[in-house]
């Protein structure tokens, strides 16, 4: 009782498809390790599903693999972290989901590409979300919509560029908007690629400086 979870997802609630992609990958042929995500905070209701198609409540501690599925609900309290962390221990990603929101593990694979170390992960989502990463691997973002929405915004992230060690951007929909939150990214939305700093945000294809006090952020990666 008192749970106000969303309905379940159908492929239009299903609205956003953020793939991290990998450069080279087709050229390096590079093996891969599977990741796995743990939940490390969680608060308010969120359930998730698996292969079995049966819905569970997250606790801190659940670890979820690739297809899993995640489901905040509309209470204004209801969030749950996840961190992806590779079997040494490095290259860590953490990324929240927000109330009212719905995330699928579609992929999350690690692959060294010459001496290029790279993640490649596959999320779907409907509502809004903040990815952080470290300074440890290259990434590729492409952030899709379903059909009716095509390519939202591409996304990327590289070592050089991560000065103090760490970048966090935030996604969300309705209406579309990337706010960086820490370090830099290179992105494009409607328009050509542009550089997107900490504290802008990409509304489109311009980039608007927010003031320092806007709630985006005032979000702690």
């Amino acid at each position: 009782m008192g749970r106000k979870l969303l309905a379940r997802p159908t492929s239009a609630c299903r609205a956003v498809v953020a793939t991290l992609l990998v450069p080279l990958l087709l050229a390096g042929g590079a093996a891969s390790d599977s990741l796995s995500a743990r939940v490390v905070k969680v608060a308010g209701s969120v359930r998730y599903e698996e292969t079995d198609m049966l819905w569970k409540n997250v606790k801190v501690g659940t670890v979820l693999g690739a297809h899993s599925l995640l489901q905040t609900s509309t209470s204004k309290d209801s969030r749950v972290d996840l961190e992806l962390v590779g079997d040494d221990g490095r290259g860590k990603c953490t990324i929240r989901l927000f109330p009212n929101s719905v995330l699928r593990l579609i992929r999350m694979n690690s692959k060294a590409v010459g001496p290029v170390s790279v993640r490649d992960l596959g999320l779907g989502l409907a509502g809004r979300i903040l990815v952080s990463l470290d300074g440890a691997f290259d990434y590729d973002v492409e952030l899709t919509g379903e059909t009716d929405f095509g390519t939202l915004a591409h996304v990327a992230s590289r070592r050089k560029d991560a000065a103090s060690g760490q970048t966090a951007f935030l996604f969300g929909f309705w209406p579309e908007t990337l706010t960086v939150v820490k370090g830099s990214v290179e992105a494009r939305g409607t328009g050509p690629q542009v550089r997107v700093r900490a504290g802008e945000q990409l509304r489109g294809g311009e980039v608007v400086k927010l003031p320092p006090k806007a709630p985006e952020l005032r979000l702690d990666p």
